[in-house]
């Protein structure tokens, strides 16, 4: 188990391995996040689901990062954080 920089390869290699999620402890503002992969079948579900459990101030927004939108969107300069791997 180690942490990684969080780059397009890595992402890459979450996603191979059927990884559809990345979650954090750390709110979306931060500029450091720590990433945990997670296997939702149904990520908008997911966040759906989330959004129903309780508003938040956007501030307070958990940090979330869907690993297929990242790879379309996210330039390798942009990522931000480390990711952990078991």
């Amino acid at each position: 188990m180690k942490f990684v920089k969080l780059t397009r390869a890595v992402l890459h290699s979450l996603e191979w391995q059927g990884y559809t999620l990345l979650t954090s402890v750390n709110f979306a503002d931060d500029d450091d996040p720590t990433w945990m992969p997670q296997k939702i079948p149904d990520v908008k579900e997911y966040i759906m689901q989330l959004d129903i459990a309780g508003k938040r101030p956007p501030l307070q927004e958990p940090a979330l990062l869907i690993i297929n939108d990242a790879l379309a969107e996210i330039a390798e300069e942009d990522l931000k954080g480390s990711v952990f791997l078991e």
